[in-house]
């Protein structure tokens, strides 16, 4: 995946960006959009607890709604949650603005790994 992710440390809210094959099948690399909006949620998490924790997923659901090719962005936010876990929704915007992906989630925060 090329792109990295952004993020609002103020609000929660993280993006992650990707450009997706046009010859893909439809809706696009399923695979790929999965990661995408996990990625975008899981920084939202971390975003939220505002430390060095990481957030895993525990639960995931996604509703793929239509094709799509181009740029296309995940926009996650953090909209719940608690010490432990963090609730998060996310949706796939494709280069025409319509929203291609639907994703909610529920993470669990974790310390960070120590660097070697």
């Amino acid at each position: 995946m090329k792109g990295g992710p952004t993020s609002n440390p103020t609000t929660g809210r993280a993006a992650a960006a990707i450009d997706a094959d046009p010859g893909a099948p439809a809706p696009g690399d399923r695979g790929a959009i999965v990661a995408l909006l996990d990625r975008a949620m899981a920084q939202a998490a971390r975003e939220r607890a505002g430390d060095s924790r990481e957030a895993e997923a525990v639960d995931l659901h996604v509703s793929f709604l239509r094709p799509v090719a181009g740029r296309i962005v995940a926009e996650g936010r953090a909209v719940g949650g608690g010490r432990s876990t963090c609730f998060c929704e996310a949706r796939l915007v494709g280069a025409g603005g319509d929203i291609a992906a639907q994703a909610m989630g529920t993470y669990r925060y974790r310390e960070a790994a120590a660097a070697p």
